[in-house]
């Protein structure tokens, strides 16, 4: 353990002079309820997590900085339901952010390079979210925004990397650092920033190849995904936004050409208002998935875990509101139609509060509730509350 802390700690401040070294901290204790009626995972536990994270930058001479992230966090699960049951206990270490970044100014376009671990979105939002070891180029100029990435799992922690549709298994979980499965990723990327009257377009193609070993990684494949974005004003404070993606899977990328490939779409749109009141924001929301779409990442899509945009139809809204300047209100309500024998049937209704609160510059606290409402007898009830405290140093 205390080998891995000195190794994550010289890995942000290497080649960091001390004259001019901006570092600092966030301690985040947090203590959370859940109650489950699922059968795979019945009962209530109390839960407390506990994360350490530090940050360093520097800025260099020639316009490029370094600047690194890590953390560590411990987490306990105590079940309610039987005392006799030991408590769950778990650590975990990972490096979230080291990398280097440059910038060029040109006369017709400016040139930017990051290198090394960060976190990579696609311009849809609902391919890639995922922190990875890479390159990302961009060139913008005046009319359009060209970019090109590539990206490696491999070295990544285990314990947090989220890439879906995969059954992997941690040789050790008593390890607090453990190698995640081994993908490549490949992006370019064009947008628009402002073709016309606000609207702005994008388009992407996505290469992911797997280097697993399918004994040990059951489930990984090759995939290729296309995915466009536009969004815009509609009128004063109402503005849309709409992301489609198609993929395709295959075990080889060799087998790209083959009439057999899974192919799946994914599509998405969003209405926000913002009335100008108190900061407030009211989005409206829609959602729509194949059961062979296959997002890179997987982020799920129900309170309890156990759905994903994968054949799943969601409608919903959300809503926030400052009611004074140190504090931010949230809410939102969710319906979940998940596709079951090749129809779309009601699953179940989510809904989610929190609220965050500025108590002093360097502290803050917040809680959270949500609730999943089964509507139909292939789902269980499912409750989550928290409370959490943030300490900035």
């Amino acid at each position: 353990m205390k080998k891995l802390s000195a190794l994550l700690l010289a890995a942000v401040f290497v080649f960091t002079p001390l004259f001019s070294f901006d570092f600092g901290g966030v301690l985040n204790p947090s203590f959370s309820f859940t109650h489950n009626e699922s059968a795979l995972n019945p009962g209530s536990s109390f839960s407390n997590a506990d994360t350490l994270s530090l940050w360093a930058r520097q800025t260099f001479s020639g316009g490029w900085y370094l600047v690194g992230e890590g953390n560590y966090r411990f987490s306990l699960q105590k079940s309610l339901d039987n005392s006799k049951l030991p408590a769950a206990m778990s650590d975990t270490l990972d490096l979230t952010l080291l990398k280097g970044v440059w910038t060029i100014s040109g006369a017709k376009a400016n040139h930017k390079i990051e290198a090394g671990r960060f976190s990579y979105s696609d311009v849809s939002g609902m391919i890639i979210n995922q922190t990875m070891d890479g390159v990302y180029y961009t060139n913008t100029t005046s009319l359009v925004e060209l970019s090109a990435y590539a990206g490696y799992t491999g070295l990544l922690n285990a314990k947090t990397c989220n890439v879906q549709g995969i059954d992997f298994t941690i040789e050790n979980p008593a390890l607090p650092y453990s190698l995640a499965p081994k993908y490549l990723a490949f992006s370019g990327r064009g947008t628009l920033p402002n073709l016309m009257f606000g609207h702005s377009f994008g388009a992407e193609l996505i290469v992911i190849k797997n280097l697993n070993d399918q004994q040990k990684v059951t489930g990984s494949k090759d995939a290729v995904y296309y995915s466009m974005t536009a969004n815009g004003p509609i009128t004063n404070g109402i503005y849309y936004s709409a992301q489609a993606a198609l993929n395709a899977t295959f075990t080889d990328l060799a087998d790209v050409g083959e009439t057999d490939a899974t192919r799946g779409f994914l599509g998405r749109a969003s209405v926000s208002w913002y009335p100008g009141y108190k900061s407030s924001a009211v989005v409206g929301n829609i959602a729509f998935s194949t059961s062979d779409f296959s997002p890179f990442t997987g982020i799920s899509a129900s309170l309890d875990g156990s759905m994903f945009h994968t054949g799943l139809f969601t409608m919903g809204f959300s809503a926030s509101i400052k009611p004074v300047s140190a504090m931010v209100v949230s809410a939102s309500a969710d319906f979940l139609v998940p596709e079951v024998g090749g129809n779309y049937e009601l699953g179940a209704l989510q809904y989610q509060a929190s609220a965050k609160y500025q108590l002093l510059s360097d502290v803050m606290i917040s809680a959270s509730w949500g609730h999943l409402i089964p509507l139909n007898s292939n789902y269980k009830t499912f409750m989550t509350g928290a409370v959490g405290l943030q300490l900035s140093f």
